[in-house]
């Protein structure tokens, strides 16, 4: 069983691969940071927006490479607003988590 609800929401592994369709074709690209999974009802995450198929690049200014930084930095943050950098249909987009 995980002890941090947040390694339910990522995949588990280091490089993960989103299915986009760009003019008809599907093709797979390589997604940067930590992809999420799933948002738990009622989690920070979920307060603040953050959907499925997000991918969280950075958290505070540090950057997020694997689903390991992401939860690196968000035990270190527990019980405090950071600000999340991710990505989400090819955008870059903000918001504060409150953790």
């Amino acid at each position: 069983m995980l002890s941090n609800p947040i390694e339910k929401r990522i995949k588990p592994s280091d490089k993960p691969i989103s299915t986009c369709s760009s003019s008809g074709i599907s093709e797979e690209v390589e997604v940067p940071g930590a992809l999420v999974i799933a948002v738990i009802k009622g989690s920070p995450a979920a307060k603040a927006g953050i959907l499925r198929n997000d991918s969280i690049v950075k958290v505070d200014q540090v950057d997020v490479n694997t689903p390991d930084d992401l939860i690196a930095v968000v035990r270190k943050s527990k019980g405090k607003s950071v600000d999340v950098e991710y990505i989400r249909g090819g955008r870059k987009e903000s918001v504060t988590v409150n953790l």
